[in-house]
């Protein structure tokens, strides 16, 4: 059942990855608009339930949180990204920069997979090492903005389809793999030592 959760999420993660390439090359600023929509329905979500949790909760115990204050604040910026999605996006020409901010963070959690494999001496460790160092490569490419802003947000969108792709084959190929021959460590055999109860 684990195992099968886990190949449920890799595939969904891939295929996200892959939704958000296509969206994006589309009709970036509709997408992100989408985003912060949604944003804004989780915080107002966030809000109210941290409002309902701080009058539900004892006053004895309240008073020592923040509770009220925090889903007031959530409740407000959620209302805020909700109504005024497009005001954020007037404002925020470097939207590029922030996706090309998950795609650094995201090269790392690749790494970090990688090294996984490699550590369960599995041949094709490799995979999500180039997937890494490319996705990393195309993160730093954003920031440093080569292009105008419609190219970079076609390279954006490239990019992320691309890693998708490469992505979904080192998960695949990767996940195929097995352990790779290792020497056996000897094992001193101790006789077993009972505890003698008095």
């Amino acid at each position: 059942m684990k195992k099968a959760k886990s190949i449920i999420i890799g595939l969904l993660l891939r295929l996200l990855e892959l939704a958000v390439g296509i969206v994006l090359f589309i009709d970036p600023m509709r997408f992100t608009k989408d985003i912060l929509c949604i944003l804004g329905l989780v915080l107002m979500a966030a809000g109210i339930a941290s409002i309902v949790r701080y009058f539900r909760t004892p006053a004895e115990t309240a008073v020592q949180g923040q509770k009220l204050t925090l889903g007031l604040l959530a409740l407000t910026a959620g209302i805020f990204c909700g109504l005024k999605a497009e005001c954020i996006l007037s404002a925020l020409p470097v939207l590029p920069f922030i996706y090309g901010a998950m795609l650094v963070v995201s090269s790392i959690s690749k790494l970090q997979w990688g090294v996984n494999i490699l550590r369960l001496k599995k041949q094709r460790w490799f995979l999500p090492v180039i997937s890494a160092g490319l996705t990393a490569l195309a993160g730093v490419v954003i920031f440093w903005k080569p292009f105008g802003a419609e190219g970079l947000w076609n390279f954006t969108a490239v990019a992320f389809i691309i890693l998708s792709v490469l992505d979904f084959a080192a998960w695949i190929f990767s996940g195929k793999d097995k352990p790779s021959a290792v020497i056996p460590a000897v094992q001193d055999e101790a006789p077993a030592v009972q505890e003698i109860q008095i």
